[in-house]
């Protein structure tokens, strides 16, 4: 289990110490990482996919990241990070930068809220 601080910045979701996770409204490319390869960026994907988990059936938005190397070529590899507000990540799809075939998923077992308002 891992736990990180968050933050929504004009409707991207941002994680503290390292860049942006996701976009909720904006379809254009962002850049999420600078790297020695390439460069690493996020797209939100047209349309809400409906994906069920063990924690349950959610409506989630779609953002894919890929990876554009020096070269200028777009590394065939892409990963999917589902998303649904006020949950959260429900499903990433990760797959290596030299293969579109995903090699694994990382899914949402369940979910508790501890705090109301």
């Amino acid at each position: 289990m891992s736990t990180y601080q968050v933050k929504d910045s004009l409707g991207f979701l941002v994680r503290l110490d390292q860049g942006i996770l996701y976009s909720s409204i904006d379809t254009n490319e962002y850049l999420i990482e600078a790297a020695g390869f390439g460069d690493i960026f996020g797209q939100l994907l047209d349309g809400i996919e409906n994906v069920t988990v063990s924690a349950g059936n959610f409506d989630c938005n779609v953002n894919e990241s890929f990876v554009i190397l020096n070269d200028g070529d777009t590394a065939p590899g892409r990963n999917n990070e589902l998303y649904t507000d006020g949950i959260g990540q429900v499903l990433s799809r990760q797959s290596f930068v030299s293969d579109p075939q995903h090699a694994f998923e990382i899914r949402l077992i369940n979910f508790d809220f501890p705090f109301s308002n």
